[in-house]
């Protein structure tokens, strides 16, 4: 039977093995749901991954999640929360020198101060005490929320509301001693002796630090809510100060008005009410800001590359899913 075995038989036997084993291969290879084809690949080429679609799919509380760890948008409205704790500065500050002789975010003007009070000027209260502790306090409130920024996240939405809030409860704290003071102790006039007054400046101080430090890691330091003299000189600088469509002089006056009209309200509450209420005002203005963070638009990397768009979902699709 050797004989009768020819070329064209052992071709014929090599071909049904082969066959077999490709058989074998198509039982062996799992499938995935379909097979891949360059149709379905271009398909998906066609489609590129959108952040928001997804956003919106997920379950309620892992989509608050999602929403809260966005990045924020550098847009108006969050111009506008800064303006508000610039206002608030301004508030807080007319207070805190009126009746505790000390600013509580302006470390330039307490470093002048304290040289001031160490050689007896009579030009200023003596109040080392409260300097040292503003000073002190605001460079810890600064240092510490500057490395968590740094580490968390600058623009991350769930660590802005947070700091906010957490200031803000500062304040209140600040301000629910000042009203045990006078109401306990009988402390009225401005600049009157106050025992709890180091407690209230250093909240006060914390707080400003932690403010300054926030508005710095949000990428405008135009309007950094504190320090009028650097957005003066920009602004003096600004070759293009004239023009009509100027956004960052738009900016640098609208600072420096808030400031000035926080300040102004400031010496309005300190004359004719109570002095706390001034610490009051400051709170409902972060309480405010607080959350409209909430409401601010996020960042999402555009679909199909590398740069970043704004997000298209509000805070309206967060709570309702669509």
């Amino acid at each position: 039977m050797a004989d009768n075995i020819s070329p064209t038989s052992c071709s014929t036997r090599r071909t049904s093995l082969a066959t077999i084993d490709l058989e074998k291969d198509r039982v062996q290879t799992p499938d995935f749901g379909g097979a891949v084809t360059p149709a379905s690949l271009e398909a998906q080429c066609a489609e590129p991954f959108d952040s928001d679609v997804e956003l919106l799919t997920l379950p309620p509380m892992k989509r608050w999640q999602a929403y809260l760890n966005q990045q924020i948008a550098v847009d108006t409205l969050l111009e506008l929360e800064l303006y508000m704790l610039s206002f608030a500065t301004g508030i807080q500050d007319a207070m805190t020198f009126a009746f505790y002789g000390v600013f509580c975010s302006k470390q330039t003007g307490n470093l002048v101060t304290i040289a001031l009070s160490a050689l007896d000027s009579e030009a200023v209260v003596q109040t080392e005490t409260h300097i040292a502790v503003s000073f002190v306090s605001f460079l810890a409130g600064a240092s510490l929320f500057g490395h968590f920024n740094n580490f968390i996240g600058r623009k991350r939405r769930g660590w802005l509301i947070f700091v906010n809030a957490f200031q803000t409860l500062m304040v209140i704290a600040a301000c629910v001693i000042r009203k045990h003071s006078v109401d306990n102790f009988g402390v009225l006039g401005e600049g009157g002796p106050d025992r709890f007054a180091a407690a209230a400046i250093a909240l006060l101080a914390f707080a400003s630090g932690g403010q300054i430090s926030l508005a710095l890691s949000v990428g405008m330091a135009e309007v950094n809510t504190t320090m009028v003299t650097g957005a003066l000189v920009m602004l003096a600088h600004d070759q293009k100060i004239l023009h009509k469509h100027n956004p960052g002089r738009n900016r640098k006056l609208f600072f420096i008005g808030s400031i000035l009209g926080g300040s102004f309200l400031g010496a309005i509450a300190n004359r004719y009410a109570h002095s706390a209420l001034s610490l009051l005002l400051v709170a409902i203005c972060k309480v405010v800001v607080t959350f409209m963070f909430l409401c601010n638009r996020g960042v999402k990397k555009k679909p199909g590359s590398s740069e970043t768009a704004e997000s298209s979902v509000g805070l309206t699709q967060i709570i309702w899913g669509d």
